[in-house]
């Protein structure tokens, strides 16, 4: 009997446990799939993740829905070369880089998202300069080499503007 209260004990402890992570796990991001621009996958930050910057001009945070990611990136193929004053085929230059992306609203209330990209050409590298689990989680990395391997852009997804600066 005694094995028994402790195994019914057992079960009702473990199935609390895995219900709780899974809770954690899938309230904090999500998985994004965009072949259409990028190879890699991209992590939607959702609006209670904190994310350990200032933004400014930030009313609140939102969750961008897959039509504002797309739009994201539609204004980041658009504006990069002339915001980098470069010349290169977007498409091609970062189809492997891991996107990540935080949404929030500004003051005027219009949706901007955050697009960090992340060189994932060379995963082990990356994964020995960011650590394991760096996908799941908002990098920030003070660092110049942050830079060699990372972008981040504002992108007013209502109006179509695009900057360095968040």
């Amino acid at each position: 009997m005694e094995k028994q209260i402790i195994f019914i004990v057992f079960l009702v402890g473990l199935f609390f446990s895995s219900d709780a992570q899974n809770i954690v796990a899938t309230k904090q991001f999500e998985i994004v799939e965009l072949p259409n621009y990028y190879k890699a996958n991209g992590i939607l930050f959702k609006e209670h993740y904190r994310i350990g910057i200032d933004i400014k001009d930030n009313r609140e945070r939102y969750t961008p829905s897959i039509e504002d990611i797309e739009k994201a990136e539609e204004v980041f193929i658009n504006k990069y070369k002339q915001l980098q004053h470069a010349n290169i085929d977007d498409k091609i230059s970062f189809c492997c880089w891991v996107r990540q992306y935080v949404g929030f609203i500004d003051s005027k209330g219009r949706k901007n998202v955050i697009l960090q990209l992340i060189n994932n050409k060379k995963p082990g590298k990356i994964n020995r300069l960011l650590g394991k689990g760096w996908e799941t989680n908002f990098v920030l990395m003070l660092s110049d080499n942050f830079y060699a391997v990372s972008a981040r852009y504002r992108v007013n997804i209502d109006t179509g503007e695009m900057t360095t600066g968040i």
